[in-house]
């Protein structure tokens, strides 16, 4: 049995073009799922951090304060995920100083749920890369 051989001729030119124009859908399409990715991440990072929030402090109305806001700077998507309050993650999270002279010490409950959230996110921005789409 005979193997047919493609014979089809491509330009240089236009072969150059459909690559470029390959390229170009490529990128628009990981583009799309990055930014669809970083709203889904906002979202939940800001349930992630209602719940950290909660554990740190339970019985307080403090882990129903956490929000998320989604911007584009220059083409970029960005998720801000922040306090309606926003001077008492700070505190809590660092302590402060009491009226009558004392501290209180600060329990660590957002830097955890921020480490998670970038890792995560950056492990999905692979894959997606990856996968092309």
């Amino acid at each position: 049995m005979a193997i047919k051989q493609n014979t089809d001729k491509i330009r240089l030119g236009d072969w150059t073009k459909a690559f470029g124009d390959t390229l170009i859908n490529y990128d628009q399409e990981v583009q799309d799922a990055i930014e669809e990715l970083t709203g889904t991440m906002g979202i939940q990072g800001a349930k992630d951090m209602a719940q950290a929030s909660e554990q740190a402090y339970p019985g307080s109305d403090y882990a129903k304060q956490w929000r998320v806001k989604q911007v584009k700077v220059r083409y970029h998507p960005r998720v801000i995920i922040y306090s309606k309050k926003h001077w008492l993650p700070h505190l809590l999270e660092s302590g402060h100083a009491t009226r009558n002279g004392g501290r209180v010490s600060g329990r660590l409950h957002i830097a955890p749920v921020e480490e998670k959230i970038v890792e995560d996110f950056e492990r999905k921005c692979i894959e997606i890369i990856e996968r092309g789409f």
